[in-house]
């Protein structure tokens, strides 16, 4: 397992885990910008010192950042390094609002339901919400699926 400090956050990589590493660590990246666990405007690491850093490819790293920046979560200034996105949306999630996933699983682990069951039901109750708020988000989720098999992350 390799493990990196990103501030005060940890990033670790198992590399006997199913997951790919470069699918592991924009998983870890991903979830940590959306929570606001790294704030906008936050300098991340250059791909060679995080490569180094968690002894992966470059290209691995590279590859990380490419999609984080296509998702809106990292922006690349040339000759200046990459930045946590500053126009993103990423109001860390109340602590009440934590709590109600948290107890949700907590409960749907106790009835036994497994991780992929709580997760389609999940996706399940997102869709339903969006499908209330119209078509268009209900669109990108349906598109996002059927494409979703191409992409490695």
């Amino acid at each position: 397992m390799s493990k990196v400090e990103l501030g005060t956050l940890e990033i670790s990589l198992d590399r006997g885990a199913p997951q790919p590493l470069a699918q592991q660590l924009r998983a870890q990246l991903s979830l940590r910008i959306r929570t606001g666990d790294l704030a906008p405007n936050t300098r991340m690491p250059t791909v060679r010192a995080l490569a180094d850093a968690l002894d992966v490819n470059r290209n691995t790293v590279q590859k990380v950042y490419a999609s984080l920046q296509r998702a809106g979560l990292v922006v690349t200034r040339v000759g200046d390094g990459t930045y946590v996105a500053a126009n993103r949306v990423t109001a860390r999630l109340s602590d009440q609002t934590m709590e109600g996933f948290r107890s949700a699983i907590r409960s749907a682990f106790e009835i036994g339901a497994d991780a992929a069951d709580i997760r389609l039901a999940f996706e399940l109750q997102m869709w339903r919400e969006l499908n209330a708020r119209g078509k268009k988000s209900v669109q990108m989720i349906e598109n996002r699926r059927l494409f979703a098999h191409r992409r490695r992350f």
